[in-house]
């Protein structure tokens, strides 16, 4: 059995801010606003002692990103 499942994934600091306003359904989907996810998403908040909760989200796709080395 193969399980396929195509979703986008984006990494919106790559985008413009001009690219995304100009595309309401980017804007969506940049925002979270949008209920596309990419497939085994996992989301959780992180808290240390002194700092107040951070909501991670982490991907199980690699991908590439002009700020580093793709993760995966």
């Amino acid at each position: 059995m193969t399980l396929r499942i195509a979703s986008p994934l984006i990494y919106y600091n790559d985008i413009p801010d001009t690219q995304i306003d100009s595309r309401p359904n980017l804007k969506k989907l940049a925002n979270g606003e949008s209920r596309l996810t990419p497939p085994l998403t996992v989301t959780q908040d992180i808290t240390t002692a002194t700092a107040p909760s951070l909501k991670v989200t982490i991907y199980s796709k690699g991908e590439k990103s002009r700020y580093g080395k793709g993760c995966g």
